[in-house]
């Protein structure tokens, strides 16, 4: 097996970046192919390409889908049946995870909206379905979630008696205190799921945002065929 060609973080990535293996994953990661990206893409997989190092730089930025999507219509039989086979059967994983995923999503917006916390859910799957038009093309591991600044105390509480948990425990005068001066907070239920709780988009201290002004700017999309709102 060739060595991975994946140049470790004290070397420069300037020469890494011309590199056919590299320049085939930046033609592939796009939702919208022109006839002369389709050529460029097919040209490059006829290349001497280390398969190995495609598939680790894909697992690592989170295009397998668009990769192996680009590939079957821009270059069919261009890759070894081996990395085609393989690339399948992640897509498929990361399907069926994202399905998971964004049905869990929904299911903590309908917990939130039953105790009259209005929230908002906002990269992830609604990225996947809105930007990329389809919940398989993006991969994603967690979910985000937005909430007013007056309901994230409340909202902490809700998500804390359905079996999630902080990863940084605190106690009230904490949460308020960092109610202040923070953004999110990050929880993880039992089944591996992950929760950013927002009430700002940026911390206080780096600068102010005015993250109220994003609620009347919402728009609506849909998520497994239910209405939601986002940023």
């Amino acid at each position: 097996m060739k060595p991975l060609l994946i140049p470790h973080a004290s070397q420069s990535i300037e020469g890494f970046e011309h590199r056919p293996e590299a320049q085939l994953l930046y033609a592939c990661a796009r939702t919208q192919i022109t006839d002369e990206q389709a050529e460029r893409i097919l040209h490059l997989a006829q290349c001497e390409i280390d398969w190995d190092s495609v598939l680790h730089l894909t697992r690592r930025d989170g295009v397998m889908p668009l990769l192996f999507r680009n590939l079957q219509i821009c270059a069919p039989g261009a890759a070894p049946q081996g990395v085609m086979e393989q690339l399948a059967q992640e897509c498929r994983d990361v399907g069926r995870g994202n399905l998971l995923t964004t049905a869990k999503l929904l299911q903590i917006l309908d917990l939130l909206a039953a105790q009259g916390i209005p929230a908002m859910p906002f990269k992830g799957p609604v990225l996947a379905g809105a930007v990329y038009g389809d919940l398989g093309l993006r991969q994603f591991t967690d979910v985000d979630v937005l909430v007013h600044k007056s309901d994230a105390l409340r909202a902490m509480d809700v998500l804390e008696g359905s079996s999630f948990r902080p990863d940084l425990p605190l106690s009230r005068p904490q949460q308020k205190a960092y109610l202040a001066y923070g953004a999110a907070r990050h929880f993880v239920r039992a089944d591996g799921l992950n929760l950013d709780l927002h009430w700002n988009l940026t911390h206080r201290s780096i600068f102010a945002l005015d993250t109220e002004s994003l609620w009347q700017r919402a728009v609506w999309v849909s998520l497994l065929g239910k209405r939601v709102e986002t940023v």
